[in-house]
């Protein structure tokens, strides 16, 4: 919901502009939401969209850090690095996987002994079970990445990114998690100021009616 409120603010703003009445825009404009200041300087774009949802939703806040809650550990994690990993796990399963099929007799499970040179031990029928069990669970795992891969795509074209004829438009992983978590700093940080700022106006207008007269005491003094 919040996002998507953004996104349209973005396509208003983006109406009638040198811009060609373009949809979407970039999700690093998340992070500048907060430095798009008010006239007197004392608050911004995003606090006032957080006014907004919160006017008619309540509970906007809690939701989106549910929804968005794995995006702190997902920071942490290095998008090279994964893929790395798992192109260096796959060599070492597809080796074992081989080496298993020249020194173990895959149809009855029978350990036979090794061929490398300077080792004489049986190979346990064990070790044929954790290949197995090692590829399936990179296969798992090849289908989260292929599933991260696919939301990103589809959340920035949601966002009108043009996905289709420019493939280097998407950021990494670190790149997007990192927006993505300086977006709800910001937004935490916007729904601080706001309480700080309705707590500040209900003193003063607590205090400004102490200090009026009230009808009686008025007509008393005349």
């Amino acid at each position: 919901m919040t996002l998507a409120t953004v996104l349209q603010l973005g396509n208003v703003l983006n109406s009638n502009t040198k811009t060609g009445n373009s949809y979407g825009f970039d999700i690093e404009a998340l992070v500048k939401l907060s430095g798009v200041k008010t006239g007197d300087n004392r608050s911004n774009l995003l606090r006032y969209i957080l006014k907004f949802l919160e006017r008619h939703h309540p509970n906007v806040g809690v939701e989106l850090f549910k929804q968005l809650e794995q995006v702190a550990p997902a920071v942490r994690v290095e998008h090279a690095f994964v893929l790395s990993e798992i192109r260096h796990i796959t060599q070492e399963i597809t080796f074992l996987h081989d080496f298993l099929q020249r020194n173990t007799d895959s149809s009855a499970r029978k350990p036979r002994r090794s061929s490398l040179p300077n080792v004489d031990l049986p190979l346990p029928v064990a070790l044929v079970t954790f290949a197995e069990y090692a590829q399936l669970k990179l296969a798992e795992t090849n289908d989260v990445v292929e599933q991260l891969g696919t939301a990103l795509h589809d959340l920035f074209e949601y966002f009108g990114t043009d996905t289709a004829s420019n493939a280097a438009a998407i950021p990494s992983w670190d790149k997007t998690f990192h927006t993505i978590s300086t977006f709800l700093s910001h937004f935490r940080a916007a729904q601080l100021a706001n309480q700080k700022s309705t707590a500040e106006a209900l003193r003063n207008s607590r205090r400004a009616s102490r200090l009026t007269p009230s009808s009686s005491s008025t007509s008393l003094a005349l």
